[in-house]
């Protein structure tokens, strides 16, 4: 990789670091203000960021990229793009969802302990969509779910390592 490439890549993965800890402090504002809005504006921006620190870290040709950063991408959750799928592929799922059964009860953009969630009528558990508890920083999408907290860390991780690289 040209080296004038790879540091475009590292000035896109330090603003999307940045935009995911700037995501998990109004994350944090809003579930401390107790809105609900704000919840899920900030955990689609945190999950929007994460995904395209993803595509930058995994793409194919970036291995000298990731040699680096020191980044061994099969151990890091922000490489893991199911959930942001679900949220961008909303329709497809609400397709999916109802399908050929039809009728099913619609639980969405739900914030709390999944305990705490009590439906009386029939469904099926791995179809809630938009799940998040605080208690264990888990956002879900049916069956889907990734540690928002850790998506944190490592986006901070990062962040540190590609700033030193670009001081280089």
């Amino acid at each position: 990789m040209d080296e004038n490439v790879m540091r475009v890549f590292a000035a896109e993965l330090e603003l999307q670091c940045r935009m995911i800890q700037m995501g998990a402090a109004g994350l944090n504002h809003a579930l401390q203000a107790g809105d609900g809005l704000g919840v899920w504006f900030y955990l689609q921006s945190i999950l929007v960021s994460a995904a395209n620190v993803s595509k930058i870290v995994t793409g194919k040709g970036r291995d000298r990229l990731r040699e680096r950063l020191r980044l061994d991408v099969a151990t890091l959750a922000i490489t893991t793009r199911s959930v942001r799928n679900d949220f961008e592929h909303f329709d497809e799922r609400i397709e999916k969802w109802y399908g050929p059964e039809g009728g099913q009860i619609y639980v969405g953009r739900y914030v709390g302990p999944p305990d705490a969630l009590r439906i009386t009528a029939p469904h099926r558990p791995d179809r809630l969509f938009h799940r998040f508890d605080p208690s264990s920083n888990l956002v879900s999408f049916w069956d889907n779910e990734v540690d928002v907290q850790q998506l944190v860390t490592e986006a901070e991780m990062i962040h540190e390592r590609v700033t030193e690289m670009l001081a280089e």
